[in-house]
């Protein structure tokens, strides 16, 4: 592994070698964790000249659609090139274009080097149209020459992130092949399935045109996403393929001249603003949920009042390995379920307990009951007997939480009318409770070992 350093423009230099790509490759692990804040780097560009002072399109371009459902929280565009021109006076531009002959551009793409010094320059932010293709123009002042290195599309992704769209480059500079047999382009990439633990959907993606026959292009071994092309530069998308773990891709093409081929990856977490339905529940402000995640599998554990004539508490878990949640409540071990209400779920993360709460307000009582995770908890069996723990009041809205110290802490409303007071109490963990009740008996024991040994060195 290696450590760039912040705000640093680098470059591949090479010494007797042949190389046909070169990567900076980020692996991000989430782990429970939120993603708020990434950069997709899409490769528009190639190594091309120009003496063109009207913008022209690259003599071998490459085509990427823009489909903003595929970037969620609040992702912003630039653009940018790396150039440099044939003189210490010449200027070399770059823009990215929808139009097939460059004859618009997309207002604030436009960036431009001037001198003999290759330079990466980006634009400002920029806004893109959704389903739409683009490319790279490029221009040049007056009897001069352009020449262009890369240029990206660059998308910045903040906030919540649930959808984003990652491009695997293959083809990075033209591949031609004339004959109609495939022959793989040595622009080779590993897929480690191991980097994607998310609801990934997978395409095989070329800019491609024909050459001696009809262009066709492929990823191999498989081979998979077969796509084919036209007479001119097209963009063509396979449907979804799947790659297999620790396999190593390249692409093959034939008939073909490949500008670009890419592994496109679409990561979806659910569309931002919707929402999957769990259960039903009544709507009110008393029949409340509460969950907690755990630590182990990083499943997520909710308690909700059912929506039923029993009104009682009952139990979901969101399994994170299939990414779904139970198909059927549990209903909490519960003697008297007719009028349960304000639900509050802790986990003691020690044991890999949960504990619920609730209150019964037809016997203004708080209950509780607990569950070892590892059971399943898909089971009323699963769960403690229920236990009667505040009693002799009118209770509202009971929250709690695990302290860590053998504590299951709650906190209440108390009272029917103002003004209202908080009660606080807490739980001691059985196990803990247990362990104190074993070891107690023997204390007396200890203390009377203890002024007998002392009552024997006074002797001596």
């Amino acid at each position: 592994s290696i450590t760039p350093v912040d705000d640093t423009t680098y470059d591949t230099e090479i010494a007797n070698a042949d190389v046909s790509s070169s990567w900076l490759i980020i692996q991000f692990q989430a782990s429970g964790s939120v993603l708020t804040d990434t950069q997709t780097q899409i490769e528009v560009g190639n190594n091309d000249t120009t003496t063109a002072t009207s913008y022209e399109l690259l003599t071998d371009r490459k085509i990427y659609r823009w489909d903003a459902n595929v970037f969620s929280g609040t992702p912003t565009v630039y653009f940018e090139a790396t150039l440099k021109g044939s003189d210490g006076s010449a200027v070399s531009y770059a823009a990215l274009s929808s139009s097939g002959s460059c004859a618009t551009t997309v207002s604030g793409s436009e960036v431009s080097v001037t001198g003999t010094i290759w330079d990466r320059q980006r634009s400002g932010s920029i806004t893109l149209t959704d389903d739409t293709d683009y490319h790279v123009c490029v221009k040049t002042t007056t009897s001069d020459t352009g020449s262009i290195a890369s240029a990206k599309i660059i998308v910045e992704q903040t906030g919540g992130i649930s959808n984003v769209e990652l491009i695997h480059q293959y083809i990075n500079t033209k591949a031609t092949e004339g004959g109609a047999s495939y022959v793989a382009q040595g622009f080779d990439n590993l897929y480690d399935a191991n980097n994607f633990d998310a609801d990934y959907t997978y395409f095989f993606e070329a800019t491609l045109q024909n050459n001696g026959g009809t262009s066709n292009a492929r990823l191999t071994p498989g081979p998979l996403g077969n796509v084919s092309g036209s007479a001119s530069y097209t963009r063509q998308r396979s449907a979804s393929i799947t790659p297999v773990d620790d396999t190593t891709y390249d692409t093959e093409i034939a008939n073909a001249d490949a500008s670009s081929s890419w592994l496109i990856i679409q990561a979806t977490g659910g569309v931002p603003g919707s929402q999957d339905a769990i259960d039903t529940v009544l709507s009110n402000l008393t029949d409340t949920i509460s969950a907690v995640a755990d630590t182990t599998n990083f499943d997520v554990h909710l308690v909700f009042i059912d929506d039923k004539a029993t009104d009682q508490v009952s139990y979901k878990r969101y399994d994170s390995g299939t990414a779904t949640w139970d198909g059927t409540a549990t209903l909490v071990a519960d003697a008297a379920s007719d009028n349960d209400a304000y639900t509050s779920l802790s986990l003691d993360t020690d044991a890999a307990t949960l504990y619920v709460l609730w209150i019964d307000t037809s016997a203004t009582t708080i209950f509780y009951s607990s569950c070892v995770t590892s059971t399943g908890c898909d089971d009323p069996s699963e769960w403690a007997a229920e236990t009667s723990w505040k009693t002799g009041d009118t209770f509202t809205y009971v929250t709690s939480n695990y302290s860590g110290a053998s504590h299951i802490n709650a906190m209440w409303t108390v009272g029917d009318a103002s003004p209202y007071h908080v009660g606080w109490e807490y739980i001691i963990i059985p196990e803990k409770l247990w362990l104190w009740f074993g070891i107690a008996p023997l204390i007396p024991l200890l203390l009377r070992r203890r002024k007998q040994k002392a009552a024997l060195t006074l002797k001596l």
